[in-house]
């Protein structure tokens, strides 16, 4: 397998901007770490040595970047009051991601309680799993199930595509997105 930076993309880019978002708690601070990240990652790609730990490689490469911008956060985001921490409170702002904020909240409790743990509280699976009450392995089993009902829900309303990798593509086009 080939190993380029939009490779890493689809195979990869959802995944860390779920870990970006996990630590940093603000979806505009993840996207901005998330494109840092891949510039680092695509300007270095060719310094890789091992092709199979391409994936190690971008999360750590993640990881130096979330430190970055953690160091420089209050240097960049000054004194913005509350709204941020009160937007968070009620759930994630995902004004970019169309129907989203709706998909989330009208899965089943279990899945829902889930994906709040781990995705908007930030908790790991283990420690989700301990907070629920359930076994690890039924908590990766709602997430993924959360997974294929969220990208179900984007294809029936939204109208994205799946690529053939299973990544959600496209650009939204219902009356709700518009």
């Amino acid at each position: 397998m080939e190993v380029n930076t939009q490779t890493i993309w689809r195979n990869l880019g959802d995944e860390l901007f779920f870990f970006i978002l996990k630590r940093l708690r603000n979806e505009e601070s993840a996207r901005e770490v998330l494109q840092n990240s891949f510039l680092k990652i695509h300007k270095n790609l060719p310094q890789l040595r091992e092709k199979s730990k391409v994936r190690a490689w971008s999360y750590q490469i993640v990881r130096n970047e979330i430190a970055n911008y953690q160091k420089l956060e209050p240097i960049v985001e000054g004194d913005q009051g509350s709204s941020d921490s009160e937007a968070w409170d009620q759930g994630i702002t995902t004004d970019s991601y169309c129907c989203f904020e709706k998909f989330i909240k009208n899965l089943p409790e279990k899945l829902h309680l889930v994906v709040e743990e781990v995705y908007l509280k930030g908790n790991s699976q283990l420690e989700a799993a301990g907070n629920i009450g359930i076994s690890l392995a039924s908590t990766k089993a709602r997430i993924r199930r959360a997974k294929g009902i969220l990208k179900q829900n984007f294809q029936d309303c939204c109208n994205y595509k799946l690529d053939e990798q299973g990544q959600l593509t496209g650009e939204p086009d219902c009356s709700s997105c518009v």
